[in-house]
């Protein structure tokens, strides 16, 4: 799992197995902005998946920090990711409440809709106890892109064969 970087390493292992050393408090992009920056955005995208656990986890930064970082990132694939992450981390409070409670604060309109969205879809990709009430609530709840939220629900329903 995970997309494979220099030396053969897998960046979600890295992530998870490398010394505290090999990060930066100080620079909480790294070492993605620097994977950017020498070998492209696809790993800056894979990068982000990782880096708000990273982050939550190593220097235990709390969600609305990590949402900080992830908006003020300049690279856009990566700011994605993060996002996307984030709302994958929302998911696991595993009702629509706590997932808009947590995604709203960012203060970014679409993003925090691109964060809900994203936790939608982890409900039902997780097969989450509930999920056929819990992700078309998170939906419902957003003030913006509700239609864009419904359609993307429903092709993770289609594509993992949910009912």
């Amino acid at each position: 799992c995970g997309i494979g970087f220099p030396g053969g390493t897998k960046i979600m292992e890295y992530a998870r197995n490398a010394p505290s050393s090999q990060f930066k408090k100080d620079d909480p992009l790294y070492p993605c902005n620097d994977l950017e920056n020498n070998f492209g955005p696809i790993y800056s995208f894979a990068c982000g998946r990782t880096q708000p656990t990273l982050l939550m986890n190593r220097f235990n930064l709390q969600y609305q920090d990590v949402a900080k970082i992830c908006i003020n990132a300049e690279s856009n694939d990566f700011k994605m990711a993060c996002i996307d992450a984030l709302g994958f981390i929302a998911a696991q409070s595993k009702t629509a409440e706590e997932i808009i409670k947590q995604c709203t604060t960012i203060e970014d309109t679409l993003l925090m809709s691109r964060c809900a969205r994203a936790a939608a879809g982890e409900l039902i990709f997780q097969n989450i106890l509930n999920w056929q009430q819990q992700a078309p609530a998170v939906c419902d709840k957003l003030n913006v892109d509700q239609e864009l939220c419904t359609t993307y629900i429903n092709q993770i329903i289609q594509d993992y064969n949910r009912k």
